[in-house]
């Protein structure tokens, strides 16, 4: 996001700060200032919002922010209108549930024309293009508060504007850049009953606003993020009112933006209100009433931060501080509407923090000689020993997401569930991931592909991670074990020895699920053996606790490496005067060649000469082309 200082300042009369000093400011206070650019005598900030800020991807938002740091006051707004219209927009929400707010009017005797130099040097100096007064308005509100804003010509677009999810009636929508959709099922979409207008996230041409438009209606909205998101993605589509309607938006802030928009058009381009105001607002924020130490946040920082600045702080940032009538110290904080990211305690911790400055906590001192207890809990400890104790037993670890295709799906047999429900993600980050894995059976079963399409000799494996599942209307998760063996006798032992050295007492009714020693059932899934076990269940029936240490254990050199391509094997034949020391012969080849490239190193023969002894070193190489291999492999052993 960009920010030109000098239109800044017009919200923060005040503001008199050298530019990199503002750019620091800001990195301190939290929106990553990641560079400062000059153009044409203007000096521009450009921002990482990295929070769910959604009100940072305004001005506005920064503008409060920097108000509240700097203690000093925001410009007035006095952005009202009356409409003394009684015409009523015959406008129709049909999608209830993904819309939260529309404002909508209609203006009427409008003269439209190019923008005005400063507008269009606005927009430039932000990144957008002009088209015209109208739209270019639109954009300006839409930076300066974050909340876009949409215009239809009722000549093309009528009155009659029907916001509603599409049931497969409307194919395609052709959008403002000239860009055709394809339209998916439930998209959110506005229509007139006869075609469709706009999408959730940019506008339609169907009902452009033009030179020629006199007469036109204005919307401002915001929907249910998630479904701009799904939209977004399904449709492959990014703007800039898609990557604002997002984030978690303020409804409260939408009287604002939209009565200085009605003001800035009429004053720029004529014309009159031609309706009553439309405002579908059918559910009302609630705001959060949060307990608060204002002694805590100087607690959790290790300095002393006076509770004045805290009580200050909040005020300032537009909370209601109200007294719980037990200490002057402890208060009920109600957030404003716009700071959608003050949930908890923690946060309004980290917002007095945040403005006292984070470099203000020293680094060379200890926050306190008190000998703090062990909060580790017990399933950290239970998890390094099952690692160490397994990588003994000969099994490789790997790690994997939680998240997993249709076709790897297997419930977790040791559920006992009539149905297993899957679990979709809501917003995931691939679509091709869409489920929450129910067991570690089904990334063992993946991997364990994945070794195979890469000539990977048979490798027993394991995996510790999350497994999610549905009890009623409540969603769970804890730790599961996975193995994964092509010997179920060993498989079998293996377990035994796992729970003997966890000094368990095994539990006798299990036997219902394949053994009589463990909570554990062993399946055959795909010519594999693989075993599963619940760590809480495990840990919860544990005679002995996990012992509190750290383990210091060497794993496995591949545990932790990805494939990318195929695993390519050579041989090299070496012969030397005396017999060695295998283990420190692989170590030296194995230096020699950069463990970054070597999978696996063994020697698998030996046999003697008449000059001496003759060793059959087998290198597999991984992640190289076989070229690639041959030549370092060639070079390596003198071949």
């Amino acid at each position: 996001m960009k920010i030109v200082y000098s239109d800044l300042k017009t919200l923060i009369p005040g503001l008199n700060v050298p530019i990199r000093k503002l750019a620091n400011d800001l990195t301190l206070i939290g929106h990553f200032a990641e560079g400062i650019e000059k153009v044409k005598s203007e000096s521009i900030l450009s921002l990482e919002v990295r929070q769910n800020r959604g009100d940072c991807l305004g001005y506005w938002g920064i503008a409060r922010d920097l108000a509240v740091f700097y203690q000093l006051p925001l410009a007035e707004t006095k952005e009202k209108f009356t409409s003394l219209n009684n015409y009523k927009l015959p406008i129709k929400v049909k999608a209830n549930q993904e819309t939260k707010r529309i404002m909508a009017i209609k203006l009427t005797g409008l003269q439209n024309k190019p923008s005005p130099i400063k507008l269009k040097r606005f927009l430039e100096l932000n990144g957008i293009n002009s088209i015209n007064t109208v739209v270019d308005l639109t954009n300006f509100v839409m930076l300066w508060y974050g909340i876009p804003s949409h215009t239809f010509d009722t000549q093309e677009s009528t009155d009659q504007l029907v916001w509603e999810i599409n049931n497969n009636k409307y194919k395609q929508i052709t959008t403002l850049d000239g860009t055709n959709l394809k339209l998916k099922k439930d998209n959110l979409i506005i229509t007139n009953n006869q075609k469709v207008l706009s999408l959730g996230m940019i506008g339609g041409q169907n009902c452009a606003i033009g030179l020629k438009t006199k007469e036109l209606i204005l919307e401002m909205a915001i929907y249910d993020r998630v479904q701009i998101r799904r939209d977004s993605r399904e449709l492959k589509i990014i703007t800039e009112a898609g990557l604002r309607l997002e984030k978690e938006l303020d409804t409260e802030l939408i009287p604002q933006a939209f009565n200085h928009l009605i003001n800035l058009i009429l004053k720029s381009c004529g014309g009159e209100i031609a309706s009553q105001t439309f405002d579908y607002y059918p559910y009302q924020p609630v705001l959060p009433e949060i307990k608060f130490d204002l002694q805590k946040p100087g607690q959790f920082a290790g300095i002393k931060i006076p509770v004045d600045f805290a009580r200050n702080t909040l005020n300032r940032l537009g909370c209601q501080l109200k007294s719980n009538g037990q200490s002057v110290n402890l208060v009920k904080v109600i957030p404003p509407s716009l700071r959608k990211d003050l949930n908890l305690e923690e946060d309004l911790i980290e917002e007095v923090i945040r403005f006292w400055g984070y470099n203000k906590i020293p680094v060379n001192q200890p926050i306190s000689k008190k000998q703090l207890t062990d909060v580790t809990p017990d399933s950290f400890y239970l998890n390094m020993q099952l690692k160490e104790k397994l990588v003994l037993l000969g099994y490789d670890e790997i790690r994997s997401w939680p998240l997993i295709k249709k076709s790897h799906f297997y419930p977790n047999k040791t559920i006992n569930l009539k149905r297993v429900k899957k679990i979709y993600t809501e917003n995931n980050i691939n679509s091709h991931y869409p489920l929450l894995r129910q067991s570690i059976v089904s990334s063992l079963i993946n991997q364990q592909e994945q070794l195979e399409k890469f000539k990977v000799k048979k490798m027993e494996l394991f995996e510790i991670g999350k497994v999610f599942y549905q009890h009623e209307n409540e969603y769970l998760e804890h730790h599961s074990l996975g193995i994964l063996s092509f010997d179920r006798d060993k498989l079998g032992q293996d377990l035994k020895q796992l729970f003997k050295e966890l000094k368990m007492n095994p539990p006798r009714e299990t036997s219902s699920v394949g053994m009589s020693d463990f909570p554990v059932r062993i399946e055959p899934i795909k010519n594999v053996y693989l075993a599963e076990i619940n760590l809480k269940n495990l840990l919860e029936r544990m005679a002995t606790k996990p012992e509190k240490k750290l383990i210091n254990h060497q794993n496995s050199p591949r545990s932790t490496r990805e494939l990318t391509k195929q695993i390519i094997t050579l041989d090299a034949n070496l012969t030397f005067d005396s017999q060695q020391k295998e283990t420190r012969l692989m170590e030296h080849y194995l230096e020699k060649i950069g463990s970054g490239k070597v999978w696996q190193i063994q020697i698998v023969d030996v046999f003697p000469v008449k000059q001496g002894f003759k060793y059959t070193l087998r290198v597999s190489y991984y992640n190289l082309t076989q070229k690639q291999a041959r030549t370092i492999h060639l070079k390596t052993f003198n071949l």
